[in-house]
């Protein structure tokens, strides 16, 4: 990163075609190359997280060490997939059976 000036380091947007992958093997966490549909790109040796929320799309975090993304819109509100809302309606009733079924088997006293 020394050898770059910070312009390309700050503001240049991703060239296509994209890439090779850095000779150390570390993954790259990159802006400023918006993804109009609001999905991040992930490549698997570099991670594009600028989602276009200047444009109506989303603010994009990610933990680099698990993946996991989290993106709300300009005003705030998450933004959730089908696949996640989902999975946490069935965690919740998941976790609402499991507490009925022990108070029916637990032994009165």
């Amino acid at each position: 990163m020394p050898l770059q000036d910070e312009a390309t380091m700050f503001w240049k947007h991703l060239d296509f075609p994209h890439p090779l992958p850095h000779c150390s093997g570390k993954r790259v966490f990159l802006g400023h190359t918006p993804q109009p549909g609001g999905n991040v790109l992930d490549s698997g040796y570099f991670v594009c997280i600028d989602t276009y929320c200047f444009g109506g799309g989303y603010l994009t975090a990610i933990e680099p060490a698990t993946g996991e993304t989290i993106q709300t819109d300009r005003h705030g509100h998450a933004r959730r997939t089908p696949m996640r809302t989902i999975a946490d309606r069935f965690g919740k009733a998941t976790r609402f059976l499991g507490s009925k079924i022990q108070s029916l088997t637990r032994p009165k006293s």
